[in-house]
């Protein structure tokens, strides 16, 4: 071969080469800017959206003016941005053995103790005086009162609706934590006694957290868990590529097709059902054994849940996918609690909206003021029937 015929065959190879290089930089130039536009698309969309389900703090909840004017009719528009944003826009603390807690927090609606709990009306003193009735009230986002002015919460109607059945002062001290259930109720509570924090009472609320945290684990994986994991098991370079596409707005459009394209498999809502009454009621067991040792009365209370005995067409809000699995956890409590099968410090609560003919809920899952206080004094009304609080020196029977 000639060197003028050497010299073409290389060029050539050379240009295929260059061609092919230049085609696949273009391909990725245009992947790039791609992906980098989709992630700003969902960015803008999911900042309208709102935070994405089983995060830790956020925007509050897109709701409009009109429904907003239904819920809170006594505010104005300004007082009813900022009551949500006291609500939803504090970010969560760390916290021994529990992994988070309500950040302390000072504000016009919502106040939060360093000590951890949520001011009521006429707040008691902290630490606790032994001559006054105290009570803490443990349970999820609907115990502390997300959405409610601080007077508004199940443990401020409580303490008013206790106080004139008692001639000790009553100082009620409300504990609840978004997200909790039953299990982080009770290390709460045990964390409190063994730092020296002994109440005569201790309630608490639940039946949502409880019923959803057995099956839908992706809700119940705060952040806190997950940067945990991040920093513990990164997993090589494949890890860190999943890691960094689950931060970008991409990854939370995956995890909302994974839920739902999800379908459970036969049985799967009943089995986890079965599962969250068992791990509740074992709670109800260990929480017992404490109290009794401190001389604590426990109060169980199983709490209303939209998706069980409320008539949605009062519902303000699109129904959640979590109603169903309030249905079956609410139907195994419910003939429980028929069959005198939850002991005897139990209150069940979860039908006190079954007859109520107007909204009740401030999003999908919250209760307004109304429906703490129905909670609140229901409570109150069946511990006074049985009793309950006699030791403490609350009167036997309401007037």
């Amino acid at each position: 071969m000639s060197t003028s015929s050497a010299d073409t065959v290389r060029h050539g190879k050379l240009a295929r080469w260059t061609k092919l290089y230049r085609d696949a930089a273009v391909i990725c130039f245009n992947f790039l800017i791609l992906f980098i536009l989709l992630n700003v698309f969902l960015y803008v969309v999911f900042s309208l959206r709102g935070p994405e389900p089983g995060t830790l703090g956020g925007k509050p909840p897109p709701i409009s003016a009109e429904i907003l004017a239904k819920l809170y009719p006594v505010l104005s528009p300004a007082d009813r941005s900022q009551l949500l944003r006291e609500c939803w826009t504090r970010p969560y603390v760390y916290q021994d053995y529990l992994m988070f807690k309500e950040r302390p927090f000072r504000g016009k609606y919502v106040n939060v103790s360093e000590a951890g709990y949520r001011h009521v009306k006429n707040q008691g003193p902290w630490p606790p005086v032994s001559t006054n009735l105290n009570v803490f009230v443990f349970g999820g986002s609907t115990a502390f009162g997300y959405g409610v002015e601080d007077d508004q919460t199940i443990a401020s109607h409580f303490q008013q609706a206790l106080s004139g059945h008692s001639d000790k002062r009553v100082c009620v001290y409300n504990f609840g934590t978004g997200w909790y259930y039953s299990t982080q109720e009770r290390l709460l509570f045990e964390k409190l006694l063994s730092d020296g924090f002994i109440p005569h009472v201790a309630v608490f609320v639940d039946g949502m957290n409880d019923s959803t945290c057995m099956y839908d684990s992706l809700a119940f994986s705060p952040k806190l868990g997950k940067l945990f994991e991040e920093a513990n098991y990164p997993g090589g370079l494949g890890g860190l590529a999943v890691s960094f596409i689950d931060k970008l707005p991409m990854g939370r459009a995956i995890r909302g097709a994974r839920r739902r394209l999800a379908r459970p498999a036969p049985g799967a809502l009943e089995k986890a059902a079965d599962e969250a009454v068992r791990k509740y009621r074992q709670n109800m067991v260990l929480i017992e054994a404490v109290c009794r040792q401190f001389s604590i009365t426990p109060v169980f209370v199983w709490q209303p849940a939209p998706g069980y005995k409320y008539d949605l067409q009062f519902h303000l809000f699109p129904p959640l996918g979590c109603y169903r699995q309030y249905a079956y956890a609410y139907g195994d409590m419910a003939k429980l609690a028929a069959a005198d099968g939850l002991g005897s410090h139990f209150v069940w609560a979860a039908d006190l909206q079954e007859n109520e003919k107007e909204h009740l809920y401030v999003d999908g899952v919250h209760y307004n003021g109304k429906l703490c206080r129905k909670v609140a004094e229901r409570i109150v009304q069946t511990a006074l029937q049985h009793q309950w609080f006699t030791p403490h020196g609350v009167k036997s029977a309401a007037p």
